[in-house]
């Protein structure tokens, strides 16, 4: 609206989303050219204000028609007041995710705690006043897009994070598979050689009281004639005599034998040799044989093996079998 002689706009504001005009009339004579030229422009009298003399000089008029500036005035106010609160929500998350992420993937982290900073607005308001610096709206609409990104590439995809499970399943499924392969293969047989070889380390077992492994060799060879020879060669226990030494070593070996000549394998032979350890004249320390015994199967089966086990073990047995090796304390 124009200014002339006869009005001017002394003052626009709005009140509840409408907008007022108040003008001043020059000549109130004039009021009604005033009010009828408002009126065709839009403007509705609200109020008129008189001199004492009840003259109108001030008519107050309201227009709900907004102009564009005053449109534009509007719709920016409306963006400043939407920004602060998109700010705290987002920067609320930004800031939850931060904390959450800084123990197992610092850097993401670090960059959601960044965003939170930028975006929530006493942070924002902070750090501006404590570096005193201005910072155009789009360079912060940059700086928070590239923030983003960074992210979404710093963040482990679904599928590797899936990758490891994956192929413990696989690793999982193919141990258990081969588990089961190996339970429904049938049990490799044990050859007789290894079951009589078995026997002889069942009755030697551990070590002896010198801490010694009581086996040195077991040799289970096969007989021209069929069946098979057993030779032991084991460390002897120390004891406290010479004689009681020598009643321990018959007591092995006649175990050894009791276990042999039962077990119903084709023995044909047997032979144990006790080592034990010897100083000779010049004070030299070595292992020799000092005891060595050998049973045949012809002797055997004359031997009654359901006798009293002490009678086998102290009389029956080392006066059956034949002593190739005695070292001379022992006779």
């Amino acid at each position: 609206m124009t200014e002339n002689h006869e009005h001017k706009l002394v003052d626009l504001n709005k009140r509840n989303k409408e907008f007022y005009g108040f003008w001043t009339v020059r000549y109130a004579t004039r009021a009604d050219k005033v009010i009828k030229k408002l009126t065709n422009e839009g403007w509705v009298l609200v109020n008129t204000t008189h001199d004492f003399a009840g003259n109108p000089i001030i008519l107050t008029f309201k227009n709900d028609i907004m102009s564009e500036e005053q449109n534009n005035q509007n719709v920016e106010e409306k963006k400043n007041s939407l920004g602060p609160i998109l700010g705290w929500i987002f920067g609320a998350l930004f800031a939850l995710s931060g904390i959450t992420y800084l123990f197992s993937q610092p850097l993401t982290g670090v960059m959601f705690l960044i965003l939170a900073a930028i975006l929530l607005p006493p942070a924002y308001k902070a750090i501006i006043e404590k570096f005193s610096i201005s910072v155009p709206k789009h360079a912060k609409t940059i700086v928070v897009v590239v923030l983003l990104v960074l992210v979404g590439l710093n963040s482990p995809s679904t599928e590797n994070d899936e990758s490891p499970q994956v192929a413990n399943n696989t690793v999982s499924t193919e141990q258990n598979q081969n588990v089961q392969a190996q339970q429904n293969e049938a049990p490799k047989p044990v050859s007789e050689e290894d079951q009589i070889r078995d026997i002889v380390s069942d009755q030697l077992k551990g070590s002896n009281n010198m801490d010694q492994s009581y086996i040195r060799k077991v040799d289970v060879v096969e007989q021209v004639n069929g069946g098979w020879g057993v030779f032991v060669e084991y460390n002897a226990d120390d004891n406290l005599t010479i004689n009681l030494r020598k009643v321990g070593i018959e007591s092995t070996m006649s175990e050894i034998y009791i276990a042999l000549y039962t077990s119903n394998k084709d023995v044909r032979s047997a032979s144990i040799a006790a080592y034990f350890p010897l100083v000779d004249r010049y004070g030299n320390e070595s292992e020799d044989v000092i005891y060595k015994s050998i049973l045949g199967k012809p002797e055997a089966d004359k031997v009654n093996w359901g006798a009293d086990s002490s009678s086998l073990k102290i009389s029956i047995l080392p006066e059956v079998w034949t002593t190739s090796v005695l070292h001379p304390e022992f006779r």
